[in-house]
């Protein structure tokens, strides 16, 4: 999810964000595999389907497109600004699930726990602890971080793999489908 999405079109107009939307769909593009699928998911997010993807692997993938994310400069030659992006992730390597959204409820709770620690950051889900309840663990961005999979409006994942929503400066989701 973008953070703070709302404030670039009050500013910059519609048009500010459109560009902005381009430009991350532009990086998810190429900063994934030709089998990957990075699709937007609504509004300021994207989903990114990574097929036969751990969480590490996901994890790392979620931290190289949210740095690149971070280092551009969006808008027209006349009004650039910088954003930055909340990302969810879930993966079925740490979790089972009984289908698809469960996996992108997980993602997206993720995503919910980075905006609300202060944005601007990759948040993992982790399985289900003793207690039921789902453990999240939040990191900032610029901190080595770890395996997990990513929701910044868009899914990574397959069969086997995690899938990732990211909502640009919001954050990640990601989860697994089943066919």
């Amino acid at each position: 999810d973008i953070d703070n999405f709302k404030s670039i079109n009050d500013t910059y107009g519609h048009h500010g964000g459109d560009t902005a939307l381009i430009k991350i769909s532009e990086t998810l593009r190429e900063r994934t595999r030709r089998s990957d699928f990075p699709a937007r998911y609504g509004g300021e997010e994207f989903v990114l389907i990574l097929p036969e993807t751990d969480q590490e692997s996901a994890l790392q993938v979620a931290n190289k497109i949210h740095e690149e994310i971070r280092s551009q400069t969006f808008g027209t030659s006349t009004s650039r600004f910088a954003l930055t992006v909340s990302i969810g992730l879930s993966s079925t390597s740490t979790k089972q699930y009984a289908d698809w959204r469960q996996m992108l409820e997980d993602a997206d709770q993720a995503m919910y726990v980075a905006k609300n620690s202060g944005k601007d950051r990759v948040q993992v889900c982790l399985p289900r602890g003793k207690n039921g309840l789902t453990q999240i663990s939040a990191h900032a961005c610029r901190m080595s971080l770890r395996s997990v999979a990513l929701f910044i409006p868009f899914v990574l994942t397959l069969v086997v793999g995690a899938w990732i929503i990211f909502e640009p400066g919001q954050g990640t989701v990601s989860g697994d489908l089943k066919r």
